[in-house]
């Protein structure tokens, strides 16, 4: 009787752990949202998937930046030679990013922005 509940403890989840998996890939995601923060300029992005958008091109410097994406999304900052993807949270946008970059949003795995630490003396 004992091995049957675990047998069926393991149906139940795997049942489950594919529903989620399919009704992800079906559905819509939670939204994403990216914004570049200069003076005066504000500039923010919006989504509901992560598809490959093509790019946005912005107007103006920015220094900084708030992202938001979901599981699976990512944000890319370009300029005419080089990208970077921006991490998750809050950040600074190099100086060779910081004139009117492009966005572009797409899949991919976005890493959370750094956390600094002291040791201890």
């Amino acid at each position: 009787m004992r091995g049957r509940k675990v047998l069926l403890a393991g149906l139940v989840f795997m049942a489950a752990g594919a529903s989620t998996a399919t009704a992800a890939q079906a559905g819509p995601i939670a939204s994403g949202r990216v914004t570049l923060h200069g003076s005066p300029a504000v500039v923010t992005v919006t989504y509901t998937t992560c598809e490959d958008l093509g790019q946005t091109r912005t107007n103006g410097v920015f220094t900084s930046f708030t992202n938001a994406p979901p599981p699976g999304c990512q944000v890319v900052l370009s300029n005419r030679t080089a990208s970077m993807v921006l991490c998750a949270g809050r950040g600074s946008i190099p100086p060779a990013f910081r004139q009117d970059p492009w966005l572009q949003v797409g899949p991919g795995e976005t890493r959370p922005c750094g956390i600094t630490t002291t040791s201890p003396r």
